[in-house]
C-alpha cells in the first residue's frame, strides 16, 4: 500500500513538472534593419508596404515614438541586448567588439533555463564581433568562397529558423534578425515592380518574412518587434544612415505580442534601450517595463560615424516633452517641437527658449569621448568595407555634417570625372569644395593630381605643400579660423597675410579675400585684386568678395563681370552664385535671378539675406505666400535687429 501511494506521487509530481515545463513561455525578440516608421503602412504610410503587421495591430502594443540610440546596426543591437547607452558599453561604430558582459539578454535567459538562439542577416552581425556570446545556438552569415557575403535574404534566414524549431523541444528565447530594407535596395519579384521605390520593395518582401516566422512560432510566444535604426532616403543630403539625427534616421517600429495585454497604439515617446528591462521584467516584477506606462525620460541618441569616418562634428540630439534638440559638436543647434512638427521643417531654436537649458543639460551630463577603443583586425576591415560602410581614420579638419554631406558628394562627382578624363570638370568641382571648405585635404590631394597631369607642377606643388600645413597639428590656416570664430578678426587677417607671402596659392588668397571683406577693409581687398591680376594668379574668392564689395558701391556692371568670371572658373562657387543673383535681381531679370540664389541656398542654408533676396524676387514674380514664407526663413537665420525689421517691413507689405 506504501508503495503504491509512493508511486501516485512520483507521478503527480511528475505530472505537474511536464505541465510547468511544457507551458514555458517562448520569448521572441525580432529586429528589422534600417526601418523608418513613416514607411510602413501600420504606421500610416499610403503604400501597403506591412499587410501582415497591418493584420496584427488589434493583438499587441504599438509605439508611435519610439527612438534608436545610434543609427548603425551593430552598435544600436548592443543596445537592445545590453540595456546600456554606448555612452555606457562604449560602443559607438560598426566594427567595434562587445566584451564579456555578464548581464547580457541571452546570458539571462540561459539563467532562468531557456534554450538560446540568434539568428543574423547581416555580416556586421557575425559572431566574430562578440555578439553571439551567452547563445546556445547562433547561425550567422557564412562566407562564400572565402569571401565575406554581405546579407542574406530574410527567406534564407527562415530557412534556417525553421530547422531549429523542428528539432527543438525546450522552451527558448530566440533573436531574429532580418536585413532587407538596408541598401542597396534590390526587391525580390514581385516586389521589384509593386513599389515605385525600391526600399518600399524591401520592407514588404521582409514582412512576408514576418508572416512565415509568426505561422511557424509556437503560439505561447510573447514577442517584441524593433527597428534598429531608420534610412534617411537624400533628406538633408545624407543618402542612407549614420551621420543625422534627424526623425528618419532615428524613429523607429517598437511592436509588444504578449498574451493578455491590452492592444493599443501608445503616443509616449519611448527607447530602444528600454526593450532590455521589458523582457527582465517578465522574471523579475521590480523591473522598469514599456509595458507599465511609466514617467518618460530623456532620450539621448548620438552619431560618432561622421567624426570617425570623414571629420564631420559629432552629432546629439535630445527628446524630452516632445522636444527635440540636435547638437552639431557645440557648433550648431536645431530646436524642433515634435508634437505640433514631427517632419522637423521649423527650427525654433534661440539661446532664450525656455526648453533649450533643460534638453542642453542632458548632453552636458553625458559628454561624448574624444577617442573610441577599436582595433580592426583585416577581416574586420573587409566586413565593414563589404558592407558598404567607410573605415575609421584620423582627420584633421571638423567641419558641419550637413555641409561635409554635400563637399563628400561632390568629391565622388570629382573622382568619377578623372575615372572619365573629364580634369576641367574635376578641376572645377575640387575647386568649389576647396571654396567651401579650404582645408579638405582629399580634394587637394585629387587637385594636385589633376595638377600634375595636365602639366602645372607649380600648382600642383601648392595644393600638395597645403596639404603638408593642413597636416600640422594647428595650420595657419585653422590658426586664423580659430581667431575668427574667437572675433579676433584682425589677428586672423594677420596670420593670413604672413601665409600668402608664403604660400601664395589661390587657396590661400581666397582665404584672406574672405577675412578683407568681413573685417569690411575694402582698399585691402581692391589691393589684394591687382596683386592677384598683376600675377596672372585666378582667385574665385577674391573676385566674387570683391564683387559683393561692388554691388554695396552700386558698381553693379563691375560687380556683374567679376562674378562672370569666378562663375567661369568654378560654376559652382557659394560667393558668386549669390552675388550673380543679386546682379540679375537689381536688373530685374527675377527669373534668372531666381535660379542663382536658389542655387546659392542649396549650399549655404542658413544665410539669412539669401532668403530674404529669395522672397524679394517672389514677391516681384507675385509668388506671395512662397516670398512669404522665405522672409520667415530670413528671419529665422538672421541675428541682427535692423536687418530683422527690414524683413517684417517686406513682410508686412505682401
Amino acid at each position: 500500500m506504501f508503495k503504491i501511494k509512493l508511486k501516485n506521487k512520483f507521478f503527480l509530481l511528475f505530472f505537474f513538472f511536464s505541465i510547468f515545463l511544457f507551458s514555458k513561455e517562448n520569448y521572441l525578440l525580432l529586429t528589422l534593419d534600417t526601418v523608418r516608421t513613416d514607411h510602413l503602412s501600420l504606421y500610416g504610410y499610403e503604400k501597403d508596404t506591412t499587410p501582415f503587421l497591418n493584420s496584427i495591430k488589434n493583438k499587441g502594443v504599438i509605439f508611435k515614438n519610439a527612438y534608436s540610440l545610434v543609427p548603425l546596426t551593430f552598435p544600436s543591437h548592443i543596445t537592445i541586448l545590453t540595456g546600456k547607452t554606448p555612452l555606457e558599453e562604449g560602443i559607438f561604430l560598426n566594427g567595434q567588439k562587445l566584451e564579456k558582459e555578464e548581464n547580457y539578454l541571452p546570458k539571462i535567459f540561459k539563467k532562468y533555463g531557456y534554450k538560446t538562439a540568434g539568428f543574423v542577416s547581416s555580416a556586421i552581425l557575425n559572431s566574430m564581433f562578440g555578439i553571439s556570446d551567452g547563445f546556445d545556438y547562433f547561425n550567422d552569415v557564412p562566407p562564400e568562397k572565402g569571401e565575406v557575403i554581405k546579407e542574406r535574404s530574410c527567406k534564407k534566414t527562415n530557412e534556417e529558423i525553421f530547422k531549429f524549431l523542428k528539432e527543438n523541444k525546450e522552451p527558448f528565447f530566440m533573436w531574429v534578425h532580418y536585413f532587407e530594407p538596408h541598401s542597396p535596395y534590390n526587391p525580390p519579384a514581385p516586389y521589384d515592380k509593386e513599389f515605385e521605390n525600391p526600399y518600399d520593395g524591401e520592407i514588404r518582401a521582409m514582412d512576408d518574412c514576418v508572416k512565415e516566422l509568426f505561422e511557424k512560432i509556437p503560439k505561447n510566444t510573447t514577442i517584441i518587434i524593433a527597428g534598429d535604426h531608420g534610412e534617411m532616403l537624400s533628406e538633408h543630403n545624407e543618402d542612407e544612415h549614420g551621420v543625422l539625427l534627424y526623425e528618419p534616421a532615428i524613429k523607429v517600429p517598437l511592436i509588444i505580442l504578449k498574451k493578455g495585454i491590452k492592444a493599443k497604439f501608445r503616443d509616449d515617446y519611448v527607447s530602444l534601450k528600454d526593450i532590455y528591462p521589458t523582457f527582465l521584467s517578465f522574471f523579475e516584477k521590480d523591473k522598469k517595463s514599456l509595458l507599465k506606462e511609466e514617467k518618460e525620460e530623456p532620450i539621448l541618441s548620438l552619431t560618432l560615424y561622421g567624426r570617425e569616418t570623414f571629420g564631420f562634428y559629432p552629432v546629439y540630439s535630445t527628446i524630452y516633452n516632445g522636444f527635440k534638440l540636435i547638437n552639431y559638436g557645440n557648433r550648431d543647434y536645431l530646436l524642433f517641437n515634435l508634437k505640433e512638427d514631427p517632419f522637423e521643417k521649423n527650427n525654433i531654436f534661440s539661446p532664450e527658449h525656455p526648453i533649450l537649458r533643460e534638453l542642453k543639460k542632458f548632453q552636458d551630463a553625458n559628454p561624448l569621448p574624444e577617442t573610441i577603443k577599436i582595433a580592426l583586425k583585416d577581416e574586420d576591415k573587409k566586413v565593414l568595407t563589404a558592407l558598404g560602410y567607410s573605415l575609421p581614420k584620423k582627420t584633421e579638419r571638423l567641419i558641419h555634417p550637413e555641409v561635409g554631406l554635400i563637399l563628400t558628394k561632390d568629391l565622388k562627382k570629382a573622382e568619377e570625372f578623372i575615372k572619365e578624363k573629364k580634369f576641367n570638370e574635376a578641376e572645377k568641382t575640387l575647386l568649389s569644395i576647396l571654396q567651401r571648405e579650404p582645408n579638405f585635404s582629399e580634394a587637394k590631394r585629387l587637385l594636385g593630381k589633376i595638377y600634375i597631369k595636365s602639366g602645372q607642377t607649380d600648382r600642383a606643388m601648392g595644393a600638395f605643400s597645403s596639404i603638408a600645413f593642413s597636416q600640422m597639428e594647428e595650420n595657419p590656416k585653422q590658426m586664423a579660423r580659430k581667431k575668427y570664430n574667437e572675433g579676433k578678426i584682425q589677428e586672423a587677417v594677420k596670420i593670413m597675410e604672413e601665409e600668402t607671402l608664403l604660400n601664395p596659392i589661390p587657396e590661400n588668397f581666397d582665404e584672406l579675400a574672405f577675412y578683407y571683406f568681413n573685417s569690411k577693409n575694402f582698399d585691402k581687398l581692391q589691393n589684394l585684386y591687382e596683386k592677384i591680376k598683376s600675377k596672372n594668379i585666378s582667385s574665385t574668392g577674391v573676385w566674387s568678395y570683391l564683387g559683393l564689395y561692388f554691388i554695396k558701391e552700386n558698381k553693379i556692371s563691375e560687380a556683374g563681370e567679376l562674378f562672370e568670371k569666378a562663375l567661369k572658373l568654378n560654376p559652382k562657387n557659394p560667393e558668386s552664385l549669390k552675388g550673380k543673383g543679386i546682379v540679375l535681381y537689381l536688373n530685374k531679370n527675377y527669373e534668372e535671378s531666381l535660379k542663382y540664389i536658389e542655387n546659392y541656398i542649396g549650399i549655404n542654408l542658413r544665410d539669412w539675406e539669401a532668403h530674404y533676396y529669395k522672397g524679394l524676387i517672389l514677391k516681384k514674380l507675385g509668388k506671395k505666400e512662397d516670398a512669404k514664407s522665405s522672409f520667415e526663413k530670413a528671419k529665422e537665420n538672421c541675428k541682427e535687429e535692423e536687418f530683422i525689421k527690414l524683413i517684417d517691413e517686406e513682410t508686412k507689405n505682401l
